[in-house]
Formats: C-alpha cells, sequence, structure tokens
C-alpha cells in the first residue's frame, strides 16, 4: 500500500523519529527510512552542545552561561526529512489508546520575526510575536536524555533507522551491516527542524519547572475553554543568559492557524 502522511515540519520532528508510532490506514506504522537530500555518502551534520539538564542549548565554541552545574555534551544533528514508514501491525478494536514516545525538544529563537504586539501581566512580560524564527532540536526519547543517552541510532549515508529501545544485538547487527553496506556505522544523532511561526512568549520566568508548568496549563486551559486540541499549540522553554527561562507557546501550522489570538486572552 502507498500513501502520503504529511505533517508540518514543527510536528514530523516531534512524530516521525525512530522508536515512536504512527497510525494511518488501519494500521500502525514506525519510522524506517530517511531520505537525505545526498545518497551515497554521509550527510553534513550540524553540531550543538547541549546542558541535558537545563535544557540549553548553543553551536560548539559559544559559551553556556549561568549553568555550570551541568555537564554539557555534544551531540551532531541532521535536519528532519522525509521518511519512509514500515508497517507494523493493523489497528485492533481492543487498542483504546495511541502510544506516542515522549521527546526532549530543545530550542533557540533566531533574530528573525515579524513585529507583534507586546503586554504585561504581573511581573511578566507577554510577546505576541509574529513570524518568530525558532529552530527545534529533538534530541532524544525523554527518558534516554534524562539518562544522559540522546540521539536516535540512524545511519548517515543511506537513511535507515531503528528504534532507540531496541536490543544490543539488533543495534549490533544493525550497526555491522551498514559498516559493510554503507562503509560506516550508525550514528546517535538529534533531528532539527527550522520553523517560522505565531508565538506567544513569556519572559523572565524564574526557572525550567515554572516555565514548563505555565506551557502546560496554557495547553489544557485552551483545550478546555477554547475547544482546541491539547496538540494545537506547542511549547518550548528557552534558556537565557541570565539563567531565567523564556516560555513560547508556538502555532506549528505553517502560515499560522490563528489560535493564538484566541490562546492569548488565557494569559
Amino acid at each position: 500500500m502507498s500513501f502520503e502522511l504529511s505533517r508540518p515540519q514543527a510536528v514530523a520532528v516531534r512524530e516521525f523519529v525512530p522508536g515512536n508510532k504512527l497510525y494511518a490506514n488501519g494500521g500502525s506504522y514506525r519510522a524506517g527510512r530517511f531520505h537525505f537530500p545526498v545518497t551515497g555518502q554521509r550527510q553534513r551534520v550540524d553540531t550543538y552542545v547541549a546542558d541535558l539538564e537545563t535544557g540549553f542549548i548553543t553551536s560548539p565554541g559559544q559559551p553556556v552561561p549561568g549553568y555550570g552545574a551541568g555537564a554539557p555534551v555534544q551531540i551532531e544533528a541532521l535536519r528532519i526529512a522525509d521518511v519512509d514508514l514500515a508497517y507494523l501491525s493493523p489497528i485492533r478494536d481492543e487498542e483504546n489508546e495511541r502510544f506516542q514516545m515522549p521527546v526532549t525538544v530543545l530550542g533557540m529563537a533566531a533574530r528573525l520575526r515579524r513585529g507583534g504586539d507586546a503586554y504585561v501581566c504581573g511581573q511578566t512580560a507577554i510577546h505576541h510575536v509574529l513570524g518568530q524564527g525558532l529552530r527545534l532540536v529533538n534530541v532524544g526519547p525523554a527518558d534516554r536524555v534524562r539518562a544522559s543517552t540522546p540521539g536516535y541510532p540512524v545511519c548517515t549515508v543511506c537513511g535507515a533507522a531503528r528504534s532507540p529501545y531496541a536490543s544490543d544485538r539488533e543495534l549490533k547487527d544493525f550497526d555491522g551491516w551498514h559498516r559493510k553496506e554503507c562503509g560506516r556505522g550508525i550514528d546517535w544523532i538529534a533531528l532539527t527542524a527550522e520553523v517560522v511561526a505565531d508565538v506567544l512568549r513569556f519572559q523572565g520566568l524564574a526557572d525550567q519547572r515554572e516555565a514548563a508548568n505555565l506551557g502546560e496549563a496554557l495547553r489544557l486551559d485552551a483545550a478546555q475553554v477554547l475547544e482546541m486540541e491539547p496538540d494545537d499549540v506547542q511549547t518550548l522553554p528557552v534558556p537565557c543568559a541570565n539563567s531565567t527561562f523564556d516560555l513560547y507557546v508556538y502555532d506549528p501550522m505553517p502560515g499560522g492557524s490563528g489560535l493564538l489570538s484566541d490562546a492569548r486572552s488565557l494569559g
């Protein structure tokens, strides 16, 4: 069976990843092979330095100010690409819930933006920004990132992928086959997406917990009060140089769906 399953990049970088399940046409699927721009040679990777404890991420050579407690790690990354889905099983009637793998998405805000409006709520500055550039970096499954083992096992030559939860034997065989056929073993990489989105930016939050709790509260309020789906808006806590956090609540749809104009009233 051949069909197309499309997602915006901001959603694909969370869902079209090794280890996750996708559901379509009565079946469940997994990410099998990425279609990288160049075939037959290793892809050009980007390198990031990330503090997995605080969520601070930057390019190599850049300082990680105010976050000396953690041990920054270096991780290679490739931009999310079209992917072939491998069939797993039919969807059965007794399956009442769908599996979605929790992932850790870090991010950086670009200087690109198209203006917007500014508000103050108590001591918190809030900006409704139009066309904010964001770089999203999916560094791996949430539990593996907490254990300081980020990344997804991918052949950066042919694009084949396996679940990060595959057995040691399966990953060893997968690595050995690609060393023989592709001339290189597998890499544990992050996946990135460059998006331009309308955002609500909450500035100067005290810590990561406050930013995450505020983001989830806004998503739940939007679902209950405005009858949105919880995934209609996404959240991105971003550490700042002064040890505070900014929270970006963004619309993942290209061009914007207009939902943030309604969600703004919940702030």
